[in-house]
């Protein structure tokens, strides 16, 4: 592998943290900084409490005052250049000391609220007097992004009730949304932070204590939900500044994928984002991680590209440079010395024991392999997939003598090899396949495996080629008659 090097190691090193720190998560409800730093896609982004001085603390007062007076929705600016957008229960005829200015500097819209109460939402430019004279400017001066609150504190001035709200500076990196700006070599140089008033209960200002984002934790009575928080993407982030590897976002700021540098590692965090051709043959990657289940890499392997799964805590790679056995014989020496060991190493009901030793055969030898695969209106319960994504291997594993449905079953994903497994007394039912009429038409090689005389069986069509005792863990050796 490419990257096994570094990368190996380094899944290795983020899995025992993320696990680490789940408890801490769950169990409180605490991020630390340097990981909610690196959040690409919070929301909002990066936020930070920090205490007023004397002069913002008499400013955040009054803007308090104006809230409870005016019925101050929000009040946000995204940057310096732009207008000042507001949103309140009472005209801004009644906030503004010249009402003249209005109709030529100002644009308002009336709307209703869930209530049916009314709202009017205004856009104020700040060149414009009526912005000049009004406590608009006195507030954006000291705080530029405007007011934010916590649910719990416009809940209750929605009620008319009064909020005691605790005043704290809030920091956030935003997106200044320009066409060009002079000297901007990328889209991170068009980000800057921005503060602002929030104005929090003791709860949400307990809690934004604990990370960056007062509500992506969700206190459920007796742990933290955090479905809505992206820390563990964060982590990922974050250990890869650690050890001095750069990555770059791919595809907006807000995309679930990026490219570790110098290594070219496509990263995709989102099982259910399918990874492009088009992404792939730019990029050009050394390999490709997944967090998912295995047969999100499925798609990948026609790419000749390694492939590194994070399935939960388990890290399954796929190597592009090793080579698939074809050799029959070979296949049939490997699965008779190592099927049964394999099943008793296996736990579960004996279907899912012998249908994992087989899956575990499969990738001994150089396939990946998908459980459970799909095919029409049933499944296959093992396939081996070669390096094209192709079936090369279907498998069925049955716990009775009847297997004869599982030549069909196993014939309609067009394999180059199928193998079933059943349970009898004796291999009568077996030796019979040389007298169906359905053997003749078979375009594939058919292995037929006896679990319980602990023998296997291979036919080209009608003919039995060779028949061979399993190896059991108390056997050494096996004898092969050839027919």
């Amino acid at each position: 592998m490419a990257a096994e090097q570094w990368l190996i190691s380094f899944i290795t090193d983020y899995i025992s943290a993320r696990k680490e720190l789940q408890e801490s998560v769950t169990s409180r409800g605490e991020i630390p900084r340097a990981v909610c730093e690196c959040c690409p896609v919070g929301h909002p982004r990066r936020q930070f409490l920090d205490e007023l001085t004397q002069s913002e603390m008499s400013i955040a007062k009054r803007a308090a005052r104006e809230i409870k007076r005016y019925g101050i929705i929000s009040l946000s600016r995204q940057d310096a250049q732009s207008d000042v957008y507001l949103k309140c229960r009472k005209p801004i005829r009644e906030i503004c000391p010249d009402p003249k200015s209005l109709q030529r500097e100002v644009g308002e819209m009336e709307s209703k609220d869930d209530s049916g109460r009314t709202v009017y939402s205004y856009v104020v430019p700040t060149y414009t007097e009526a912005y000049q004279q009004s406590f608009l400017r006195r507030i954006i001066a000291a705080f530029d992004g405007g007011i934010l609150q916590c649910p719990h504190v416009v809940a209750q001035l929605a009620r008319g009730g009064s909020a005691r709200a605790i005043a704290r500076r809030l920091r956030r990196e935003e997106y200044v949304y320009e066409e060009s700006m002079p000297g901007a070599a990328s889209s991170e140089d068009r980000l800057q932070w921005v503060q602002y008033l929030f104005l929090c209960c003791t709860k949400c200002c307990s809690e934004m204590q604990k990370r960056a984002c007062a509500n992506a934790l969700e206190f459920t009575g007796y742990t933290y939900n955090n479905d809505r928080c992206n820390w563990k993407r964060a982590l990922f982030m974050q250990m890869l500044r650690e050890i001095d590897k750069h990555f770059n976002v791919v595809g907006g700021r807000y995309s679930s994928r990026i490219v570790i540098q110098p290594d070219d590692v496509l990263v995709s965090f989102s099982s259910w984002y399918d990874i492009e051709d088009d992404l792939i043959r730019s990029v050009d990657p050394s390999a490709v991680v997944i967090f998912g289940a295995r047969k999100d890499m499925l798609p990948l392997l026609k790419f000749k590209v390694d492939v590194v799964c994070i399935d939960g805590d388990s890290v399954i790679r796929y190597d592009s440079d090793r080579q698939v056995e074809g050799d029959i014989g070979k296949i049939i020496e490997h699965l008779v010395t190592h099927l049964e060991p394999y099943c008793e190493e296996a736990r579960g009901t004996d279907h899912d024991r012998y249908n994992e030793a087989m899956a575990r055969i499969g990738q001994d030898l150089g396939f990946v392999h998908e459980l459970e695969y799909p095919n029409k209106r049933t499944r296959i319960d093992c396939v081996w997939l070669d390096r094209e994504g192709g079936v090369y291997a279907a498998i069925e594993v049955e716990t009775k003598p009847a297997f004869k449905k599982d030549i069909v079953s196993t014939w309609e994903v067009e394999p180059q090899l199928a193998i079933v497994l059943s349970h009898a007394r004796n291999d009568d039912g077996i030796m019979f396949l040389s007298e169906y009429v359905l053997m003749k038409s078979i375009p594939h090689p058919f292995l037929a495996v006896n679990t319980q005389t602990k023998r296997l069986y291979f036919f080209r069509g009608q003919e039995l080629a060779c028949t061979e005792a399993l190896c059991t863990p108390t056997q050494d050796d096996s004898h092969v008659e050839e027919m």
